[in-house]
């Protein structure tokens, strides 16, 4: 769909571009080193790591992005992500090269999402929010859709460094749209200590449980997903027929969330998201039923983040320090991620059977639905779902 606001327009192109070339080959990233022979607890443990940095490093990336701005932030992160696909292939043991790896992550994605989430909030309308985030999202879907499959057959045959410079320089591509979008004022300068205490609690307690149900839904069950196909090829066949799920689910199910029945949608979503985490769990030795799990995942999740990410935003451009908001929010998503990934690398070195940590994702989901629910009734929720219907068939029409 193309907005009005041509300053969306652009950054969901580049969104759209960066999440082509990550779904290339970073998408892998957990399943390279599997395959190199790290045990899984290494892997869970080393992905705590990277958000355990960023827990750390996060005031000076606040103090870095009132610094640089918020648009220049957001193309420098774009571009540090370029070289984590070239940087992955020449990893080959946990060593310090590996925590070198994890934490060059963890700076990339400290920068760039810090910014991209306060760029896109200051730059959205607040009355068609809804819509330009489900047309993000289903801009990234599309655009993604067929990446995992396309990389799984790259990496197969010529090998994770070549297929890691191919996705590098999409990545650089994906910086050009935001060259020629408009800086933004961030605000007059206020102490830390004061940014905690006046932007409240709803973006740390909202991303904190987003984060734990995220690492333990999806990264966890990539990983054992991988287990179950054996290959790169089939591996991202996989996730892409996720995806494509994903995006048929956006067309068919768009009308339930334009009639504003939020609370229905969301009660919903939860329950199917709830249901397909106990599903995955006994269904893990049969292939079809895991492709049936595939696809009551991509039906949940596509009703289940346009609410999350639209709340999120509309709280954060209703902030007075919006930078200070995003501060706070991603420092939940830091702790959530550290005390899931961490929790379950120890639960999973003591022996607790891997499947079994999907069900960990369970209370991330609750909190969600908790801080949701109370989002919508106190009326902060007032922002227009229109049809997704619509924005499937319109994404390239000019909307009027």
């Amino acid at each position: 769909m193309i907005f009005k606001n041509k300053n969306i327009n652009q950054l969901n192109i580049h969104a759209a571009l960066l999440v082509l070339s990550q779904n290339l080959v970073q998408v892998f990233g957990a399943i390279f080193f599997l395959q190199r022979g790290f045990d899984p607890s290494i892997v869970l443990g080393g992905w705590a790591l990277i958000y355990f940095f960023r827990l750390i490093l996060r005031p000076l990336a606040y103090k870095f992005i009132r610094f640089i701005g918020i648009r220049e932030a957001a193309i420098l992160g774009t571009l540090l992500y370029s070289c984590i696909s070239i940087f992955l292939p020449m990893v080959n043991y946990p060593n310090w090269l590996f925590v070198g790896f994890l934490l060059y992550y963890a700076i990339c994605e400290l920068i760039y999402w810090f910014a991209y989430h306060t760029y896109f909030s200051i730059l959205s309308d607040g009355f068609h929010r809804g819509r330009e985030v489900c047309a993000r999202e289903s801009l990234m879907m599309l655009a993604g859709a067929f990446a995992p499959a396309l990389g799984g057959i790259l990496i197969q045959y010529i090998g994770f460094l070549f297929a890691g410079i191919i996705a590098a320089c999409l990545t650089l591509v994906a910086a050009i749209p935001l060259l020629y979008l408009p800086d933004v004022k961030i605000g007059s300068k206020v102490k830390m200590r004061t940014v905690i205490k006046n932007v409240g609690g709803f973006g740390f307690k909202l991303w904190f449980g987003w984060a734990i149900m995220f690492y333990m839904f999806s990264f966890v069950w990539s990983i054992i997903l991988f287990y179950l196909v054996g290959s790169y090829s089939l591996f991202g066949g996989m996730l892409t027929l996720e995806i494509l799920f994903s995006v048929m689910i956006l067309n068919l199910v768009g009308n339930l969330i334009d009639r504003g029945a939020h609370m229905k949608v969301l009660k919903f979503s939860v329950t199917m998201i709830a249901f397909v985490v106990f599903l995955r769990v006994f269904v893990v030795n049969s292939l079809p039923l895991v492709i049936v799990a595939q696809f009551l995942s991509a039906l949940s999740m596509a009703i289940f983040r346009p609410i999350l990410i639209t709340s999120f935003y509309s709280r954060l451009k209703q902030s007075k320090n919006q930078l200070g908001f995003a501060l706070f929010a991603e420092w939940g998503w830091d702790v959530g991620a550290v005390v899931s990934l961490s929790t379950a690398a120890v639960l999973y070195y003591s022996g607790f059977p891997f499947v079994y940590l999907m069900l960990i994702s369970i209370v991330g989901l609750l909190m969600c639905y908790y801080m949701l629910s109370n989002n919508i009734k106190d009326g902060s929720m007032q922002y227009n779902f229109s049809s997704l219907t619509y924005k499937i068939k319109s994404i390239f029409i000019h909307h009027k």
